[in-house]
């Protein structure tokens, strides 16, 4: 990938995606139940299109179902995130979606949502199945 360093730096790109992934269909998700939508059948929608990934397909159910069982806590993605955000600092490389991202995740940390894992952003709409 690059000077030493790049595996790191691969890591922490790899986990800005997924953290900013996970939080766009956690808004999404609350949006589509919010409207009136079956947000049981979202993934299923949006199965094979543009949108489709292994995030929605798993966590997306599991946000919609308020499955919460990851084994690890919402630490393990801040911790990621603070990597990605020291990293691009060093590289003077604007990063506002990691910011944001960071945020949504620290506020269902400070919100007791350390349990939810990599999902734990889907709280701050709801603890509850959708």
């Amino acid at each position: 990938m690059g000077p030493a360093g790049s595996g790191q730096a691969t890591k922490a790109c790899n986990q800005l995606i997924i953290g900013a992934e996970i939080c766009a269909i956690a808004e999404a998700l609350n949006f589509a139940s919010n409207f009136g939508m079956d947000a049981h059948a979202f993934a299923d929608a949006l199965k094979g299109g543009w949108a489709d990934s292994p995030v929605l397909q798993d966590h997306g159910r599991r946000m919609v179902n308020a499955d919460y069982s990851d084994p690890a806590d919402a630490s393990m993605m801040m911790k990621d995130m603070s990597i990605a955000q020291d990293m691009g600092n060093r590289t003077n490389s604007d990063m506002p979606m990691t910011d944001l991202v960071t945020s949504l995740f620290q506020r269902a940390i400070e919100k007791g949502h350390m349990d939810g894992g990599q999902i734990a952003p889907m709280r701050l709409y709801s603890s509850k199945p959708l």
